[in-house]
C-alpha cells in the first residue's frame, strides 16, 4: 500500500504500523522533500524488539530473545527477552492501536507468563528455600512487544482510562495467557538459557529482600530515635492542648 505524506501522520507511525503486520510492505513518501522510504519486515515483532534493545542501549540476557504467536481465534504475537536493567518495558497493542496503559491483553501476558517461569523453576526444585519469589522478580529486566488482534468491528473493543488507552475486553485475558503458558516448553528444552534466565530472577529476589531488609532496620531505628529536627518539624511532645500547635502545609 502506498501512504501519502501529511503532517499529522509521522514516519515513526508508518514503521510501527510495518512492524505490527509482518510482510506487509509500506511505502512512505515525503513530499516535502521528495524521498522515498519503505517499510517490510518479514519478522515484524522480532525486528521491533531489537530495535528498541538498541534504543534502550541493553542487551538481552543470555543473548535469547523469544517469540510466540497463535493464529486461530484472537490473533497474538508477542516477542520478548530479559535484559540487565532493573526496569520492566512493555510496548502492547490490540488491533494495531497502541494501549499505553495495558488493560487485559497485558495482564494476561503477565500473568501466563509469571506462572510458566514459576511452575518449571518449583518442577525443577531451583527456588533457595526460605527464598519467597513475587511476580516483580520474575519479570525485572523484562522487554516485550505484545500485539493482540480481535476479530470483529473496532468498535467493539472496550477501552477506559483517562486517555483511553486502557483494554478492557476480558475475553482477551485468558487466550493471552494460555499462549504465555507454553514459554514452560520453551524453557524445558533450552535448559541452559533457562539457567541463566533462574539466576537472573533468583538475584532479583535476594535484592529484593535485602532492600526490604535494610528499610525495615531503618524504620526501627528511626522508631526508637527521634530525628534532630528543627523545632517547627519536631513532634508533638506535650498533651497539653494551648502548649501545642497544628500546622497544614499545602504544596
Amino acid at each position: 500500500s502506498i501512504v501519502k505524506f501529511v503532517p499529522e501522520m509521522l514516519e515513526e507511525t508508518i514503521q510501527e504500523k510495518a512492524f505490527l503486520n509482518k510482510g506487509v510492505k509500506l511505502t512512505f513518501i515525503n513530499e516535502a522533500d521528495n524521498t522515498t522510504k519503505v517499510y517490510q519486515f518479514s519478522d515484524g515483532l522480532q525486528t521491533y524488539l531489537r530495535l528498541l534493545l538498541t534504543k534502550y542501549g541493553v542487551e538481552p540476557v543470555a543473548k535469547e530473545t523469544f517469540y510466540l504467536e497463535r493464529d486461530n481465534g484472537i490473533k497474538i504475537e508477542v516477542a520478548f527477552c530479559w535484559t540487565e536493567s532493573t526496569k520492566e518495558k512493555i510496548a502492547s497493542y490490540v488491533n494495531g492501536i497502541p494501549t499505553k496503559e495495558g488493560g487485559s491483553h497485558e495482564d494476561g501476558f503477565k500473568n501466563g507468563l509469571v506462572k510458566s517461569l514459576r511452575n518449571y523453576m518449583n518442577v525443577h526444585d531451583l527456588i533457595p528455600k526460605g527464598l519467597k519469589l513475587g511476580a516483580d522478580d520474575f519479570r525485572e529486566g523484562l522487554l516485550a512487544v505484545l500485539s493482540v488482534n480481535v476479530p470483529g468491528a473496532v468498535s467493539q473493543l472496550q477501552f477506559q482510562g483517562q486517555t483511553k488507552d486502557r483494554l478492557n475486553n476480558p475475553e482477551v485475558e485468558a487466550p493471552v495467557e494460555s499462549l504465555m503458558r507454553t514459554f514452560e516448553n520453551v524453557l524445558n528444552s533450552n535448559p541452559q538459557t533457562a539457567a541463566m534466565l533462574v539466576e537472573r530472577m533468583l538475584l532479583a529476589a535476594k535484592a529484593r529482600a535485602a532492600a526490604r531488609t535494610a528499610s525495615q532496620s531503618v524504620t526501627r531505628k528511626v522508631g526508637v530515635r527521634r530525628l534532630n529536627l528543627p523545632e517547627k518539624l519536631s513532634d508533638c511532645s506535650s498533651s497539653q492542648r494551648d502548649k501545642s500547635e497544628l500546622c497544614i502545609v499545602e504544596c
